[in-house]
C-alpha cells in the first residue's frame, strides 16, 4: 500500500479472485475487477478516481490453466485457505487502517460467499465494509419489490417470498429481506423472527423444512429459514412447482451463481399468475436465467411484474405474440453501490449496516414514476445515474447521522446538494 502513489485513499475495492462469475478462480488475473468496480464509482457515483484504490490478494490459484501458463504473474501455488487465509486478511485490514484509517470504504468483490461473509462478520464493527455480491443485490431486489407495490397493492410484509438456489446468495438476499420487513413492521413490534416466517427457501432437494428429513445436514446460513413444514397438512415440498402450489408465493426469486438447476417453467409461471393478480417474478441467476421474459410474460397472461440480470437498452422491449408491449427491469447493483459509497464517504462513517442499505433500497424505489411502472419497469431509467445516486447518498448519510456513526462534522445541511457538489466531474481546465 505504500507503493502506490495517493495517500488520501477513501475507498477500496478487493478481490482474490476465487470466484469471477462464470469464469471462475482467476487469481490474480481478476484484477479488471476491482478496477472496473472502482470505475463505476466514479461514473455513477462521482467518487474522485485519485481516493481509490484497486486491490487483490494472491492466495494463489486452483485454476491448473493458469498455473501452467508461463505468463501468468501470480503466485505458481494453490489457495491458501484456512488460517493461512485469515491471517493474510488480518494483514489486509491492520495495513488499511494504519495507512488509511477506519472510515476506508472497502467493497469486497468476487470472493467465495463464505469468505466474503466470514470476512464482513469480523470486520464490520471497525470499517465500513460491505459485499456487492451480498447486500448491494439483495438492496436492489427489496427496492424493485417496494416499487411494485402500486402494482401489486402490497407491502413489503404483506408479500410471501420464495427465493430458489443453492449456496449463500439465497440466504444473503433472504437475511436482508427479512431485516426490511422488521423495519417497516418495528411500529407493532415485529422481530426478525416473525419477518423470517415470511421468506422461504428451495434447493435441489425442495422446499427447505425440517420434515423434510436433512435438516442436520443443512448448511448453517439456511437454518434461519428452515421452517418446521411446508403447511399443518403437509409436510415437505419436493420440487419448486408443489412448494409454489403449497405456499403461494408472490414473490419468486431465482439466484445462482452457475447456471440455475432449477428453472422456472410454464407450470411454475401459471401457478404464480394463478395465485396472484400481480405475481413478482425475479430471476438472477448468472449465466443464464431461470426462465426468459417473453415467456414469463406469456404464461402469466401478461400480469406478472419481471426483473432479471440481462443488460438491456430501454429499447428492449418484450413484443407478445398479441402485440403488448413490455419493458422488462434489469436488477442492477450499479443503481445502488456508488450512492452508497458516495453516502459512505460523505458522512464518514465508520459502519455500514444492513439498515443503511435498506434505506438506499427504500430511497431508489421513491424515484420510480407510475409512467415507468406503466410500461412494466420497477426500476427508473439509468440515465440520470448520478442525481439517483445523490438521493440514495442523501439516505445513506442521514441514516449515518441518525445512527451516530458519522464523523464528517458538522452535518452538511443540505446532504443531497453537499453530495452533488462534490462529484468529480472529469473535466479538462481551461488555461485561457
Amino acid at each position: 500500500m505504500k507503493n502506490w502513489p495517493e495517500r488520501r485513499i477513501k475507498a477500496i475495492c478487493v478481490t482474490d479472485g476465487e470466484r469471477v462469475g462464470h469464469l471462475g478462480d482467476l487469481g490474480v488475473q481478476s484484477v479488471g475487477v476491482p478496477v472496473s468496480k472502482l470505475a463505476l464509482y466514479t461514473a455513477c457515483g462521482g467518487i474522485p478516481p485519485s481516493v481509490c484504490l484497486p486491490m487483490v490478494l494472491d492466495c494463489g490459484t486452483d485454476n491448473q490453466e493458469l498455473l501452467d501458463s508461463p505468463f501468468y504473474v501470480g503466485l505458481k501455488q494453490k489457495r491458501v485457505r484456512g488460517l493461512e487465509y485469515q491471517e493474510l486478511l488480518d494483514e489486509f485490514f491492520n495495513a488499511v487502517q494504519r495507512r488509511f484509517g477506519n472510515t476506508v470504504l472497502i467493497h469486497l468483490e468476487d470472493m467465495q460467499y463464505e469468505n466474503m461473509s466470514k470476512t464482513m462478520a469480523q470486520y464490520s464493527g471497525n470499517f465500513p465494509v460491505f459485499s456487492d455480491d451480498i447486500q448491494g443485490l439483495a438492496a436492489v431486489v427489496i427496492a424493485g419489490i417496494l416499487a411494485a407495490g402500486p402494482l401489486t397493492s402490497k407491502k413489503l410484509a404483506d408479500h410471501t417470498f420464495l427465493i430458489a438456489g443453492e449456496g449463500r446468495a439465497a440466504t444473503s438476499i433472504a437475511s436482508i429481506i427479512a431485516a426490511a420487513i422488521a423495519r417497516e413492521r418495528r411500529h407493532v413490534n415485529e422481530t426478525i423472527l416473525d419477518a423470517r416466517k415470511r421468506v422461504w427457501l428451495l434447493d435441489s432437494k425442495g422446499l427447505v423444512v425440517r420434515s423434510r428429513g436433512d435438516a442436520d445436514e443443512l448448511d448453517d446460513h439456511k437454518l434461519p429459514y428452515c421452517h418446521r413444514q411446508a403447511t399443518p397438512e403437509k409436510q415437505s415440498c419436493p420440487d419448486l412447482l408443489d412448494a409454489v402450489r403449497t405456499i403461494k408465493p408472490s414473490v419468486l426469486i431465482g439466484i445462482s451463481s452457475m447456471p440455475p438447476t432449477i428453472t422456472f417453467d410454464e407450470d411454475v409461471c401459471q401457478e404464480m399468475g394463478a395465485n396472484n393478480q400481480r405475481p413478482i417474478i425475479m430471476p438472477l441467476s448468472q449465466p443464464g436465467a431461470e426462465v426468459k421474459p417473453k415467456d414469463a410474460y406469456t404464461w402469466t397472461d401478461g400480469r406478472c411484474i419481471f426483473a432479471d440480470r440481462d443488460t438491456r437498452t430501454d429499447s428492449g422491449d418484450v413484443i407478445l405474440d398479441d402485440g403488448r408491449h413490455f419493458h422488462p427491469s434489469t436488477c442492477e447493483t450499479a443503481y445502488l453501490f456508488p450512492g452508497v459509497g458516495l453516502g459512505t464517504l460523505l458522512s464518514r462513517s465508520t459502519k455500514l449496516r444492513d439498515d443503511m442499505f435498506i434505506v438506499a433500497a427504500e430511497a431508489l424505489a421513491k424515484l420510480v414514476t407510475d409512467e415507468d411502472r406503466a410500461r412494466g419497469a420497477i426500476y427508473p431509467p439509468i440515465g440520470p445515474i448520478r442525481d439517483i445516486s445523490a438521493h440514495i447518498a442523501k439516505a445513506v448519510a442521514q441514516k449515518a447521522y441518525d445512527a451516530g456513526l458519522a464523523t464528517e462534522q458538522p452535518k452538511p445541511s443540505d446532504l443531497q446538494t453537499a453530495a452533488l457538489q462534490n462529484m468529480y466531474e472529469p473535466e479538462y481546465r481551461n488555461y485561457r
